[in-house]
């Protein structure tokens, strides 16, 4: 799987960092809002995330789940010469994250109150999809009929209750969740069917996400 160079997430990394530190008021990305608890995900799995969607210069990304704002922040510097359209679905983190990327100066990234699984229909398509939360058993059709040709979406899928799929991905004992890269390979007459959409699938690696909330599970393509 070839994506963007790790020295390169690592670079975004580090300017993020630094940036938040030097604007201690900022409440962004390595602690969640006191009054929204919400997990943040680990430096590590969002550098794996993140290098996986193979980002390139000039890219559209959307990015469901905003929370804190860390990894809108992060692609938006990682694609300065591109757009991301951040979805969250609690205002109050939303307004909070809006307000800490214009203090960090990000302002290639657009984010949006409401329900992340809707995608972002007006703005599509997209090249690339980084999904912040866990979802249960397979791939929103939104998500594809909304990817470019070529384009790539990096999720976690939820196992619970489903030991058979559990076993076939690999997961070890006691593990529920995998993270996964999807590529739309070939675009025909209807995006929504399986049939008409080529997608490859690569597990990457156990995970633990919060999962996603007060959304529609039932719009699912692929198991």
């Amino acid at each position: 799987i070839t994506g963007v160079a790790s020295s390169t997430v690592q670079d975004a990394l580090n300017h993020v960092a630094k940036r938040t530190c030097e604007l201690e008021d900022v409440a962004f990305a390595f602690g969640p809002d006191p009054k929204n608890p919400q997990p943040i995900s680990a430096p590590n799995v969002v550098e794996a995330m993140l290098s996986a969607l193979g980002l390139k210069p000039g890219d559209k990304v959307l990015d469901i789940g905003t929370c804190s704002g860390w990894v809108a922040g992060l692609l938006g510097r990682l694609e300065e010469n591109g757009k991301v359209i951040s979805i969250e679905l609690l205002k109050e983190l939303a307004d909070i994250a809006r307000n800490s990327l214009e203090k960090l100066g990000i302002m290639n990234v657009e984010v949006r109150n409401g329900n992340g699984l809707l995608g972002c229909e007006e703005e599509a398509p997209f090249d690339a999809i980084h999904v912040g939360g866990a979802f249960p058993g397979g791939l929103p059709a939104t998500f594809l009929a909304q990817l470019k040709q070529g384009g790539r979406i990096v999720i976690s899928l939820d196992f619970e209750n489903m030991s058979a799929e559990r076993e076939q991905v690999g997961l070890p004992s006691g593990a529920t969740q995998a993270l996964f890269l999807f590529e739309k390979t070939n675009d025909k007459s209807d995006p929504l069917s399986i049939e008409h959409s080529d997608v490859i699938q690569f597990p990457l690696m156990p995970i633990s996400f919060v999962k996603l909330v007060n959304d529609d599970f039932t719009n699912v393509i692929i198991r």
